[in-house]
């Protein structure tokens, strides 16, 4: 099946809404808020968002508070980014009543399930907007309609995407970084994992077409992008549709003047080829650091789980990646808890904890969600023992973090720096300091006079607290 491309430059629906909407605001500094949730392609699709509304005439307002139009770009992979949504979707009642003309929308994954779009209609009579996953292209037609149209019932908007091969280009982008770049090079997931909802609200795997992306890679080289991070739900099954390899994409990045750096997530370990393996030892741009999801260490609870690969499979190719980039840092994302999962199960994870040696692990207790397979199973797990259990496997996990950061300390390494620490980095002790990562993905904080964004640096470690190191120029 082929993807639908919804090309922004030439859409008339949507120049038609954003040129008539920076009429409406001509004269008027009209602000907008995005609260997102979720992972990295969340925090894409927002700037996504930001890009679009900042071309339909509004400016971005440090607080929401302050705002002409809010956003919530929603998460449902996880039943607390659900309950905080719909607490802050309480909280925006008061702003509403204080401002009856704000305009508040709800879009993204929470959103693209029909049915509790429509419980979100009927809940919260005073949001304005609904609309699912991948209708970037109908927010200008959104808000338009939500500040002319005077019948409050009218005014509404919900858009759920029905159709899962649509693949939206040029839309404008207003990026929360410059050093570093998000890029997302696919959309959607065919695994179906039993415990996952994310099939179900982004629909099928679909690439975008390599010239697309190289073309905007070299954009981000020109206006001053060092690193880049490609995404996807499942990234290293890029272009299977298109006959084109994951492996290869990056070969043809790696060739991008201006580029210094590439990163990639999420990767499904069965998706891994000798090929990608290959590309670490041989494209010098390739970061030393790969997320890895292992989700759990018993093969019985990974069949569960429809992983499609065992603990021997992965352990398999953490051996290939080490042996072709010894340098090679592996993070991980671990689940506890799952239904069914025995003493001797959680051992196994244990167990394979220590042997990865991972760098880092999202760890997190198992949480159901309504349509996927795994909520409906039995011997569904009490929580005191999931979170007994998560506390065990986070102690474990921050010991060998620590361990390995350790190893850093009178080391010299590489670094690209972001610059001055943001007032929103919980990392930072002190503020005055400069953050930059290593080719490993490990935050350096380190003091320095001048602003030095988008250097590639050479710093001496002399200390580490758990996965963040500290260290001095040299």
């Amino acid at each position: 099946m082929g993807s639908n491309i919804i090309n922004l430059s030439d859409n008339a629906e949507f120049n038609k809404a954003v040129g008539e909407l920076r009429q409406i605001n001509t004269g008027i500094i009209r602000h907008y808020y995005i609260y997102t949730f979720g992972c990295q392609m969340n925090v894409h699709d927002s700037e996504i968002l930001s890009g679009i509304l900042s071309e339909c005439g509004f400016h971005p307002s440090p607080k929401a508070e302050n705002a002409d139009v809010i956003l919530i770009n929603t998460c449902c992979i996880r039943d607390h980014a659900e309950q905080k949504t719909l607490g802050l979707l309480g909280t925006l009642k008061e702003l509403k009543a204080q401002n009856p003309s704000l305009v508040i929308g709800i879009i993204g994954c929470m959103t693209q399930q029909l049915d509790f779009a429509k419980k979100i209609k009927a809940k919260f009579p005073y949001v304005d907007i609904i609309l699912g996953t991948n209708c970037a292209d109908k927010l200008p037609a959104a808000v338009l309609n939500a500040y002319t149209v005077e019948d409050s019932k009218k005014r509404r908007t919900l858009y759920h995407d029905d159709n899962d091969s649509s693949i939206i280009e040029n839309a404008p982008v207003k990026r929360s970084r410059s050093v570093t770049s998000w890029l997302n090079i696919m959309y959607g997931c065919n695994n179906f994992c039993t415990y996952c909802i994310v099939p179900y609200v982004r629909g099928r795997e679909r690439s975008r077409s390599p010239e697309a992306i190289l073309r905007e890679v070299k954009e981000l080289a020109e206006n001053g992008t060092k690193e880049i991070t490609l995404l996807g739900q499942n990234v290293n099954s890029y272009g299977k549709e298109l006959d084109y390899s994951f492996a290869r994409l990056i070969r043809e990045i790696n060739k991008v003047d201006g580029i210094e750096r590439i990163r990639f997530m999420t990767s499904h370990p069965k998706d891994i080829s000798d090929e990608l393996i290959s590309a670490f030892g041989e494209c010098e741009k390739l970061c030393e650091h790969l997320h890895l999801p292992l989700q759990s260490g018993s093969d019985k609870i990974l069949k569960d789980m429809n992983r499609k690969y065992d603990f021997a499979k992965y352990s398999e190719i953490t051996k290939k990646l080490r042996q072709t980039q010894p340098a090679i840092e592996i993070s991980t994302d671990i689940i506890v808890g799952f239904p069914g999962e025995t003493d001797d199960d959680f051992k196994r994870t244990l167990d394979a904890v220590e042997e990865m040696r991972f760098s880092f692990a999202f760890m997190f207790a198992y949480s159901p969600r309504n349509g996927t397979k795994a909520a409906a199973m039995e011997n569904q797990i009490p929580n005191a023992l999931k979170k007994e259990r998560l506390n065990t496997l986070i102690a474990k996990q921050n010991e060998i973090s620590a361990q390995i950061s350790s190893e850093y300390i009178g080391k010299t390494v590489e670094i690209l720096s972001e610059g001055r620490v943001s007032d929103e980095d919980e990392d930072a002790v002190d503020k005055t300091k400069q953050m930059g990562r290593t080719r490993t993905n490990k935050k350096v904080y380190f003091v320095g006079d001048d602003d030095t964004s988008g250097k590639i640096l050479h710093a001496k470690i002399n200390n580490s607290v758990s996965v963040t190191l500290g260290g001095e120029i040299v």
